[in-house]
Protein backbone atom coordinates (compact mmCIF):
# COMPACT_ATOMS: atom_id res chain seq x y z
CA UNK A 1 0.00 0.00 0.00
CA UNK A 2 1.14 3.56 -0.53
CA UNK A 3 2.14 5.83 2.94
CA UNK A 4 1.09 9.53 2.98
CA UNK A 5 3.97 11.62 4.35
CA UNK A 6 3.36 15.18 5.63
CA UNK A 7 5.26 17.95 4.62
CA UNK A 8 6.11 19.50 8.05
CA UNK A 9 8.98 21.36 9.01
CA UNK A 10 11.68 20.44 11.49
CA UNK A 11 11.08 18.89 14.53
CA UNK A 12 7.65 18.07 13.35
CA UNK A 13 6.99 13.99 12.83
CA UNK A 14 5.80 12.72 9.76
CA UNK A 15 2.97 10.54 8.77
CA UNK A 16 3.98 7.16 7.21
CA UNK A 17 0.31 5.68 8.00
CA UNK A 18 -0.89 3.27 4.83
CA UNK A 19 -3.93 4.92 2.72
CA UNK A 20 -5.51 4.24 -0.69
CA UNK A 21 -4.71 6.40 -3.30
CA UNK A 22 -6.95 7.91 -5.68
CA UNK A 23 -5.64 8.47 -9.57
CA UNK A 24 -7.07 8.54 -12.99
CA UNK A 25 -7.95 5.66 -14.35
CA UNK A 26 -5.50 6.58 -17.27
CA UNK A 27 -2.27 6.40 -15.39
CA UNK A 28 0.21 4.33 -15.77
CA UNK A 29 0.31 1.22 -14.17
CA UNK A 30 3.94 1.40 -13.18
CA UNK A 31 5.51 4.31 -11.09
CA UNK A 32 9.24 5.16 -11.28
CA UNK A 33 11.65 6.05 -8.76
CA UNK A 34 15.53 5.54 -9.20
CA UNK A 35 16.02 2.23 -9.63
CA UNK A 36 13.08 0.82 -8.25
CA UNK A 37 9.54 0.14 -9.82
CA UNK A 38 6.45 0.13 -7.87
CA UNK A 39 3.66 -1.59 -10.01
CA UNK A 40 -0.49 -0.71 -9.74
CA UNK A 41 -3.04 -3.05 -9.27
CA UNK A 42 -6.82 -1.71 -9.59
CA UNK A 43 -9.08 -2.28 -6.61
CA UNK A 44 -12.28 -0.47 -8.05
CA UNK A 45 -13.48 2.21 -10.37
CA UNK A 46 -10.48 4.92 -9.14
CA UNK A 47 -9.13 3.30 -6.13
CA UNK A 48 -5.63 2.21 -6.76
CA UNK A 49 -3.64 0.01 -4.62
CA UNK A 50 0.35 0.42 -4.56
CA UNK A 51 2.00 -2.95 -5.55
CA UNK A 52 5.05 -4.08 -4.19
CA UNK A 53 8.64 -2.16 -4.58
CA UNK A 54 11.13 -3.86 -7.02
CA UNK A 55 14.70 -2.87 -7.03
CA UNK A 56 16.99 -3.38 -9.89
CA UNK A 57 20.93 -2.74 -10.35
CA UNK A 58 20.65 0.57 -11.39
CA UNK A 59 18.33 3.60 -12.29
CA UNK A 60 15.08 2.89 -14.93
CA UNK A 61 15.94 4.11 -18.34
CA UNK A 62 12.83 2.53 -20.68
CA UNK A 63 9.43 0.25 -20.11
CA UNK A 64 7.69 -1.33 -22.88
CA UNK A 65 4.35 -3.27 -22.69
CA UNK A 66 3.64 -5.99 -25.89
CA UNK A 67 0.59 -7.91 -25.93
CA UNK A 68 -3.00 -7.54 -26.15
CA UNK A 69 -3.82 -7.41 -22.97
CA UNK A 70 -0.26 -5.48 -21.86
CA UNK A 71 0.86 -7.64 -19.56
CA UNK A 72 3.94 -8.52 -20.73
CA UNK A 73 6.66 -5.73 -19.77
CA UNK A 74 10.64 -5.19 -21.19
CA UNK A 75 12.49 -3.08 -18.51
CA UNK A 76 15.79 -1.55 -19.66
CA UNK A 77 18.15 -0.26 -16.81
CA UNK A 78 20.66 2.80 -17.29
CA UNK A 79 23.40 -0.15 -16.89
CA UNK A 80 21.92 -1.88 -20.16
CA UNK A 81 20.42 -4.64 -18.50
CA UNK A 82 17.14 -6.12 -19.99
CA UNK A 83 14.43 -7.59 -17.18
CA UNK A 84 10.99 -8.90 -18.63
CA UNK A 85 7.66 -9.30 -16.38
CA UNK A 86 4.91 -11.28 -17.65
CA UNK A 87 2.71 -9.91 -14.93
CA UNK A 88 2.05 -6.64 -15.48
CA UNK A 89 4.85 -5.98 -13.60
CA UNK A 90 4.51 -8.06 -10.37
CA UNK A 91 7.85 -10.40 -10.69
CA UNK A 92 10.65 -9.92 -13.07
CA UNK A 93 13.55 -12.02 -14.51
CA UNK A 94 16.79 -10.73 -15.64
CA UNK A 95 17.34 -11.21 -19.91
CA UNK A 96 20.94 -9.85 -19.75
CA UNK A 97 22.86 -13.45 -18.76
CA UNK A 98 20.22 -15.19 -21.83
CA UNK A 99 21.33 -12.73 -24.30
CA UNK A 100 24.84 -13.05 -23.24
CA UNK A 101 24.31 -16.89 -23.65
CA UNK A 102 23.87 -16.52 -27.30
CA UNK A 103 26.72 -14.44 -28.32
CA UNK A 104 29.17 -17.48 -26.88
CA UNK A 105 31.18 -15.24 -24.79
CA UNK A 106 31.80 -14.61 -21.65
CA UNK A 107 30.09 -13.10 -20.01
CA UNK A 108 27.27 -9.98 -19.43
CA UNK A 109 29.84 -7.49 -18.28
CA UNK A 110 30.42 -5.93 -21.77
CA UNK A 111 26.82 -6.63 -23.25
CA UNK A 112 24.74 -3.65 -22.69
CA UNK A 113 21.34 -3.13 -24.56
CA UNK A 114 21.12 0.66 -25.25
CA UNK A 115 17.41 0.39 -26.38
CA UNK A 116 13.97 -0.99 -27.36
CA UNK A 117 12.39 -1.08 -31.06
CA UNK A 118 9.17 -2.14 -30.51
CA UNK A 119 7.31 -3.34 -33.93
CA UNK A 120 3.69 -1.60 -34.74
CA UNK A 121 2.97 -4.53 -37.03
CA UNK A 122 3.46 -6.74 -34.52
CA UNK A 123 2.39 -6.17 -30.89
CA UNK A 124 4.72 -9.38 -29.95
CA UNK A 125 8.12 -8.12 -31.86
CA UNK A 126 10.84 -6.02 -30.61
CA UNK A 127 14.58 -5.11 -31.90
CA UNK A 128 17.13 -4.79 -28.56
CA UNK A 129 20.15 -2.73 -30.08
CA UNK A 130 23.58 -3.44 -28.54
CA UNK A 131 25.48 -0.23 -27.36
CA UNK A 132 28.45 -2.63 -26.18
CA UNK A 133 29.39 -5.84 -26.73
CA UNK A 134 30.49 -8.17 -30.00
CA UNK A 135 26.67 -7.86 -31.44
CA UNK A 136 24.58 -5.59 -32.87
CA UNK A 137 21.59 -6.78 -31.05
CA UNK A 138 18.92 -9.48 -30.64
CA UNK A 139 14.97 -9.96 -32.23
CA UNK A 140 12.23 -11.32 -30.36
CA UNK A 141 8.83 -12.61 -31.63
CA UNK A 142 7.29 -13.51 -28.58
CA UNK A 143 7.75 -10.31 -26.61
CA UNK A 144 11.35 -11.50 -25.53
CA UNK A 145 10.29 -14.60 -24.02
CA UNK A 146 13.29 -16.32 -26.62
CA UNK A 147 15.54 -13.69 -28.94
CA UNK A 148 17.68 -14.54 -31.81
CA UNK A 149 20.89 -12.89 -32.65
CA UNK A 150 20.78 -10.14 -35.51
CA UNK A 151 23.54 -11.11 -37.59
CA UNK A 152 25.36 -7.89 -38.67
CA UNK A 153 28.80 -7.09 -38.22
CA UNK A 154 29.13 -3.60 -37.43
CA UNK A 155 27.41 -1.51 -35.08
CA UNK A 156 24.12 -0.23 -35.83
CA UNK A 157 23.11 3.12 -35.53
CA UNK A 158 19.91 3.14 -36.33
CA UNK A 159 16.34 1.04 -36.33
CA UNK A 160 13.56 1.10 -37.92
CA UNK A 161 10.75 -1.47 -37.87
CA UNK A 162 8.59 -1.45 -41.33
CA UNK A 163 5.29 -0.32 -40.31
CA UNK A 164 3.28 -3.26 -41.12
CA UNK A 165 5.55 -6.14 -42.62
CA UNK A 166 7.11 -6.92 -38.72
CA UNK A 167 9.61 -9.08 -40.03
CA UNK A 168 11.28 -6.26 -42.34
CA UNK A 169 13.79 -3.34 -40.54
CA UNK A 170 15.81 -0.37 -41.89
CA UNK A 171 19.07 -0.23 -40.37
CA UNK A 172 21.94 2.05 -40.90
CA UNK A 173 25.42 2.04 -39.23
CA UNK A 174 29.19 3.97 -40.29
CA UNK A 175 31.78 2.37 -41.96
CA UNK A 176 34.64 0.94 -40.51
CA UNK A 177 36.74 3.75 -42.13
CA UNK A 178 35.13 5.80 -39.54
CA UNK A 179 35.88 4.11 -36.37
CA UNK A 180 39.30 3.20 -36.72
CA UNK A 181 42.47 5.63 -36.96
CA UNK A 182 44.28 4.21 -40.15
CA UNK A 183 47.39 4.72 -41.85
CA UNK A 184 47.72 6.57 -45.01
CA UNK A 185 48.06 3.75 -47.02
CA UNK A 186 45.32 1.75 -45.85
CA UNK A 187 42.78 4.34 -45.33
CA UNK A 188 39.04 3.32 -45.74
CA UNK A 189 36.25 5.47 -46.84
CA UNK A 190 33.83 6.57 -43.72
CA UNK A 191 30.19 6.44 -45.20
CA UNK A 192 26.75 5.96 -43.32
CA UNK A 193 25.04 2.68 -45.14
CA UNK A 194 21.53 2.04 -45.36
CA UNK A 195 20.36 -1.72 -45.12
CA UNK A 196 16.88 -3.51 -45.45
CA UNK A 197 16.09 -6.73 -44.03
CA UNK A 198 12.94 -8.80 -44.23
CA UNK A 199 13.54 -11.22 -42.11
CA UNK A 200 14.35 -9.94 -38.93
CA UNK A 201 17.99 -9.49 -38.98
CA UNK A 202 19.52 -12.62 -39.93
CA UNK A 203 20.40 -11.32 -43.78
CA UNK A 204 20.62 -7.96 -45.25
CA UNK A 205 20.54 -6.20 -48.26
CA UNK A 206 22.76 -2.69 -48.65
CA UNK A 207 20.53 0.08 -50.07
CA UNK A 208 22.57 3.00 -50.49
CA UNK A 209 25.77 4.58 -48.84
CA UNK A 210 26.67 7.72 -48.36
CA UNK A 211 23.01 8.06 -46.72
CA UNK A 212 22.20 11.24 -44.33
CA UNK A 213 18.52 10.48 -43.29
CA UNK A 214 15.98 7.96 -44.15
CA UNK A 215 12.49 6.65 -43.52
CA UNK A 216 9.63 4.29 -44.60
CA UNK A 217 7.85 6.09 -47.85
CA UNK A 218 4.41 6.51 -47.99
CA UNK A 219 1.99 4.01 -48.97
CA UNK A 220 1.63 3.62 -52.78
CA UNK A 221 -1.55 1.38 -53.89
CA UNK A 222 -0.56 -1.87 -54.56
CA UNK A 223 3.31 -1.58 -53.65
CA UNK A 224 3.54 -0.50 -49.96
CA UNK A 225 5.81 0.96 -48.46
CA UNK A 226 9.24 1.71 -49.34
CA UNK A 227 12.46 3.41 -47.92
CA UNK A 228 12.65 6.76 -48.81
CA UNK A 229 16.54 7.82 -48.82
Amino acid sequence: QATKRSDVGPGHATDFRPRKMKVPRSLLSVALCGGCLCSFAAGGKEDIRLGKEVEFDSEVRDIQWFGADKNTLLLQTNTGCVHRSEDHGETWTELTPQLSELTRIDPAKTLRVGRFYRSLADTMTVFAHCASGPVAGFASTDAGKTWVQVQKESRLQSWQFHPTRAEWALASHWTEGCRRAMSSADVKPCTHDLFLTKDLGRTWSLIASRVVQFSWGARRQGLGSGPVR
